[in-house]
């Protein structure tokens, strides 16, 4: 079973919003972002953006070169 590109791009996008959102509150329980948990998910939320952003422009480009040409 194949897994579409944007499909993983929504499923990493949310990935890193849920990463984000847990980074944001162990910041707030252990009251300073210096702390290792909080740096780690940081550190995957950022990733998962990153890869999130990479798809998006392989769609574009794969969509360009498949354009009909006139």
């Amino acid at each position: 079973m194949k897994i579409s590109a944007n499909t993983l791009c929504i499923t990493l996008f949310i990935l890193g919003i849920v990463f984000t959102y847990f980074a944001i509150n162990i910041a707030n329980e252990a009251g300073t972002v210096w702390n290792a948990a909080s740096i780690i998910f940081i550190l995957l939320a950022s990733m998962e953006f990153l890869y999130a952003i990479r798809i998006l422009q392989f769609i574009k480009k794969v969509k360009k070169i498949h354009k009909p040409k006139k």
